[in-house]
């Protein structure tokens, strides 16, 4: 009999049932005409081969979906405002108004003295999985991302649970920004890998000043970076170089440039940039289009929502 399973998921899936089954089933052994061998877990996989997800130490089988659901809660979730835990127990009372089996003692205490309750745990764990998917259907998302930006479906949890790996879905977004535009090839670096960019810098971050402050203010800037990308034509492709001491040429390597105020923007920490509308500063213009657009649209109806509640409440009052 052969069982179709295309999908895997479960709530904390990854980091603890699939890791667990994985490693038990390299240390288990199964006896085939009197000979030893290990129970490879390759055989979870239609092409006998697991892989690395990008970004992470999960193997997965080539060609069958295994995710997290617990991943896609936590970047898809805009319901639950304050999110206080990721545990199943909080997110199904949230979402859909039922909490886990409740028991006394240890999880193993409770197989071994208490077996139909320990089965019937667990089933209601899966039941619960299920519900919140019924409810949010957050794989939709993940569906419209993996179509956008033209990446393996089963990469974009695990993208955009990492600040190195969601750079994958905006150059898989910028691919066909730069086919329309210009036709630019975009290649991979064989000898980068994610452990060596551990070393490249970031923003700076000051040292807070300890202790009780007066007059302490915060600002919250509105698309702040790519407003800040736009206005001065910062782009990976519009890099020119940074300036020079004599403030007249700016270097790239070896490359010298005589910096033109009427074509480069020097920006305050001497990064020289060409102005010129590129696939990455039109992709912003659109992107920052369509969230202004679609925001107005989610207020709007968020007001007819409002209207239609108040509605309901002076009905339920006259009745």
């Amino acid at each position: 009999m052969t069982v179709k399973m295309p999908l895997i998921t479960g709530w904390n899936f990854l980091n603890f049932d699939w890791r667990y089954l994985v490693n038990r089933a390299r240390k288990l052994t199964k006896t085939v005409n009197n000979q030893t061998m290990i129970i490879d877990p390759k055989i979870s996989s239609h092409t006998r081969r697991l892989r690395t997800l990008f970004g992470t130490d999960y193997e997965v089988p080539m060609h069958r979906m295994v995710f997290d659901y617990m991943q896609l809660y936590e970047v898809a979730d805009t319901s639950i405002k304050v999110k206080e835990s990721s545990s199943l127990d909080f997110v199904s009372s949230k979402l859909v108004g039922v909490e886990k089996i409740k028991y006394n003692g240890s999880l193993q205490k409770l197989y071994e003295d208490d077996f139909e309750t320990f089965m019937y745990y667990n089933a209601v764990d899966s039941a619960l999985v299920q519900k919140i998917h019924q409810s949010k259907n957050y794989i939709s998302i993940i569906f419209a991302i993996s179509s956008l930006s033209q990446i393996k479906v089963t990469d974009v949890v695990s993208q955009m649970n990492n600040a190195l790996a969601s750079l994958a879905i905006t150059e898989g977004v910028l691919r066909g920004r730069f086919r329309e535009m210009q036709n630019v090839v975009l290649f991979k670096d064989e000898n980068f890998s994610s452990q060596s960019a551990k070393g490249i810098a970031g923003g700076y971050v000051m040292d807070p000043v300890q202790g009780m402050n007066l007059w302490v203010a915060c600002y919250d800037f509105a698309s702040l970076y790519p407003t800040t990308m736009d206005q001065f034509f910062i782009a990976p492709e519009t890099f020119v170089g940074v300036q020079g001491e004599d403030k007249a040429y700016c270097f790239n390597g070896n490359k010298r440039t005589k910096i033109d105020k009427t074509i480069h923007v020097v920006c305050n920490n001497g990064c020289v940039f060409k102005k010129e509308l590129t696939p990455t500063l039109k992709m912003i213009k659109d992107v920052y289009a369509d969230r202004k657009k679609n925001k107005k649209i989610m207020m709007q109806k968020k007001e007819e929502l409002n209207k239609v509640l108040h509605e309901i409440q002076k009905l339920e009052a006259t009745i």
